[in-house]
């Protein structure tokens, strides 16, 4: 059995997000540095799985297959091929970008109402960051 690295890459923004969520209102700063972490914990097991893959190799690698809902005969299958590397590398290079880019924009809406502004932003583009990988 091999280490499940495409899990690893939709579940590591996933549980950043909820991280984010869960740090107090008047830590920003916390907040955005978490996303930013795991964001660029994401890229890096990006590009641990590019430098794996094998071009010449079998049409989908790093592929993980289990049964999910026995009854309804469901599984749980991921696998990347060469066109799904490329996008899940440019998914994981924009998103730290994405995030460093809002570094400050839950601080400069005026009497928005809240000061979670930002923590919402950072969890969603994490959030957005997994589905599309996933």
């Amino acid at each position: 059995m091999t280490f499940p690295w495409l899990t690893v890459l939709w579940v590591l923004p996933v549980l950043g997000a909820i991280l984010v969520a869960l740090v107090p209102a008047d830590r920003p700063t916390i907040a955005r540095g978490v996303a930013v972490g795991f964001a660029t914990g994401t890229l890096v097991v990006s590009v641990v799985l590019a430098v794996a893959f094998d071009s010449g190799g079998d049409r989908y690698q790093f592929l993980e297959d289990h049964s999910w809902i026995a009854a309804f005969g469901a599984r749980y299958t991921l696998g990347l091929d060469g066109i799904g590397l490329v996008l899940v590398l440019l998914t994981t290079v924009l998103t730290p970008l994405l995030l460093v880019a809002g570094w400050h924009d839950g601080s400069r809406v005026a009497n928005y109402g809240s000061r979670r502004v930002s923590h919402t932003y950072m969890a969603l583009i994490l959030v957005v960051e997994s589905m599309v990988i996933v």
